[in-house]
């Protein structure tokens, strides 16, 4: 069964400042950050949508899609809670981090503020949904995923 982590300080720090509260959710097994992004970057994957990417700065379509994607697939809890990974080396091994979004908007620009980078993934937490972004060659990728209800999570 893979666990939540609690965050370092100096990240916990870092997302309170773009809005984003250590959660207390509560999750069923859910796939491990590994598996979320096998299923992200799967050759036959095509994005939800694709926003042309601009050098230095987030494209606010970017924000404004993502966020209706992760409202059609019923990311958040009632109260905003969702798990998430950041981009960068061995994040897939640091296992997921639990979220509440005190926000509610804009999440991929306050991601690239702490992370040069608009790119995560996001999972419900019943570790059903994916809704995650990802750079491609000349344009940012919308993604979602659903994994099948026979699954099987592997441990981290």
């Amino acid at each position: 069964m893979n666990t939540l982590n609690a965050p370092p300080a100096e990240l916990r720090e870092s997302l309170a400042a773009i809005g984003l509260r250590t959660g207390t959710g509560e999750t069923v097994s859910v796939p491990s950050p590994r598996q979320a992004m096998q299923a992200v970057n799967g050759g036959e994957m095509k994005p939800k949508h694709a926003v042309p990417y601009r050098s230095g700065e987030v494209p606010g379509d970017l924000d404004t899609l993502w966020h209706a994607e992760a409202d059609a697939v019923s990311l958040y809890t009632d109260t905003g809670e969702f798990l998430l990974v950041l981009p960068g080396p061995g994040s897939s091994r640091g296992g997921w981090l639990c979220i509440r979004d005190m926000v509610g908007e804009r999440l991929p620009s306050r991601i690239a503020t702490i992370t040069n980078q608009p790119e995560f993934i996001a999972m419900s937490l019943d570790g059903k949904q994916i809704c995650a972004t990802s750079r491609e060659e000349y344009e940012y990728w919308i993604i979602t995923y659903r994994f099948p209800d026979n699954f099987e999570t592997a441990d981290r």
